[in-house]
């Protein structure tokens, strides 16, 4: 949550009232890759670099503070992933304790590809919960 290129378009923070991350396992790409234990694969280098400082900041958990607005979140994931479950509840997690709702949702029997896919679909589990989530933070 760099609010950097908020500013560069004339915005701020504030003018996000939600976010909904779909199935993330980078919300802190330096402990993602620690928790792995294994080498990134070429294609994580190619998308996130090798640069330790770089990772740093593309990590949402590095821009986490007291005392900043940050929007309420609903954090959706595959339920049996093993990578973005634990983030999402770990991100969650430091997100609460600095005061910021934050709502993790497994999607059971879904795929990485298939809980983006099924986003929008009346009959989706996942977008039945966001548009309650939306109706509520958009209601306040």
């Amino acid at each position: 949550m760099a609010d950097r290129y908020l500013k560069g378009e004339g915005l701020s923070l504030g003018n996000i009232r939600a976010c909904v991350p779909v199935d993330v396992a980078a919300y802190d790409i330096p402990k993602h890759l620690k928790d792995r234990g294994t080498e990134p694969s070429s294609k994580f280098k190619q998308v996130f670099s090798e640069s330790d400082e770089l990772h740093r900041e593309l990590s949402p958990v590095t821009y986490i503070t007291k005392h900043k607005y940050i929007p309420p979140f609903l954090i959706l994931y595959v339920a049996d992933s093993k990578s973005t479950k634990p983030q999402s509840e770990w991100f969650a997690a430091k997100l609460n304790e600095v005061g910021v709702p934050a709502r993790v949702v497994p999607a059971e029997g879904k795929t990485h590809g298939t809980i983006n896919s099924g986003l929008g679909l009346a009959d989706d589990k996942p977008t039945q919960t966001l548009w309650e989530f939306l109706d509520g933070v958009l209601k306040k």
